[in-house]
């Protein structure tokens, strides 16, 4: 194996190890609203309309807020070798999670 095929490899494997929770987080909140759509589906279709929708309102909201916060992770994982880096990173991204997070939950709450 040559180094730059070695270092390739490295890179893609960094890469997928990070990328790993995204992932997943992803593939959860789909089988969650599968399966949601599953039970409701079955109890009438006035409840699986309900939920229809809610989700329409609910999930731009919670896109949003989870958008923000995995737009900050790239600039977390370039800074894990240096935590006084990290530090401000980790603190603006919260307070920009909670911001829009509160945005738009007064978003879901006006909708009522």
């Amino acid at each position: 194996m040559t180094a730059a095929s070695r270092l390739h490899s490295n890179a893609f494997a960094r890469i997928a190890l990070t990328a790993l929770p995204l992932y997943l987080t992803m593939v959860a909140a789909s089988a969650g609203a599968l399966v949601d759509s599953a039970m409701l589906g079955r109890r009438a279709t006035s409840s699986l309309a309900a939920f229809a929708v809610t989700i329409a309102v609910y999930s731009p909201a919670t896109a949003t807020a989870t958008g923000v916060l995995r737009g900050v992770m790239p600039f977390i994982a370039q800074s894990e070798d240096d935590p006084d880096r990290m530090v401000p990173l980790v603190r603006n991204g919260m307070w920009l999670g909670f911001t829009v997070g509160v945005l738009g939950a007064l978003a879901v709450g006006a909708s009522r």
